[in-house]
């Protein structure tokens, strides 16, 4: 958006637009948001916002006032303003033989949404507000030379959104992974995991070995 032209918009149009400052109370799921303008205690519902602004809850948010209409624009400068969560596990995790397991991580980088939770769920990533994401998984195998090994992505427990088929290097050699989908729409409320599978004949583990460290990450586009 060019801050210049409304600038001079607003310098043109004393008695109409205007920018004022105000305050998230909620994000709805149909890309509006719930806010208080500066100074006053009512709640004005579902305002637009423009797709390059991802709200959370209490962020102090520049407001376009045209008369009845608003639109947030940007927000005051804050922490933890990257929309790009990324759960990790610290530990190996065991994945039996022919069964989907799906990955439970124990920390969590970057998650000013709060879009992990340590208990009940912490195989999954909670979408924060309706729009456009990438999601992106990596596991890293123990070596062994028999079967096959897959890890895919999973929204809501049910819709498989991308997976990774491949065979292992050999029995002394690592098997690392990455899968990732494309651009997709997902929901306020919606949740992504990732889940492995091999079928060796025996136990495998995923492997906490630096780079490899088993992630998953959800990343914002935009609305």
């Amino acid at each position: 958006m060019d801050l210049s032209f409304l600038v001079n918009q607003i310098k043109a149009n004393p008695q109409g637009l205007r920018i004022r400052q105000g305050k998230v109370i909620t994000v709805n799921s149909d890309r509006t948001i719930d806010v208080q303008i500066a100074g006053d205690t009512n709640t004005l519902p579902s305002v637009r916002y423009t797709s390059n602004y991802a709200p959370k809850p209490d962020d102090q948010v520049w407001l376009l006032n045209d008369g009845a209409d608003l639109l947030g624009f940007y927000m005051v400068a804050g922490a933890d303003r990257t929309l790009a969560p990324t759960a990790k596990r610290s530990t190996n995790q065991t994945i039996p033989t022919s069964t989907q397991t799906k990955i439970e991580f124990d920390t969590v980088d970057s998650d000013g949404w709060n879009c992990w939770d340590a208990s009940p769920n912490p195989t999954r990533l909670t979408v924060p507000v309706t729009g456009r994401y990438f999601i992106t998984g990596n596991i890293s195998f123990e070596a062994a030379a028999s079967g096959h090994r897959a890890i895919n992505l999973l929204k809501n427990n049910t819709n498989e959104l991308a997976r990774s088929d491949f065979l292992p290097v050999s029995n002394s050699i690592d098997t690392h992974s990455t899968v990732t989908t494309h651009a997709i729409t997902l929901i306020k409320g919606d949740y992504v995991e990732l889940r492995a599978w091999q079928n060796s004949g025996s136990n495998l583990d995923v492997l906490d070995s630096g780079d490899h460290q088993p992630t998953l990450s959800l990343i914002y586009l935009g609305s």
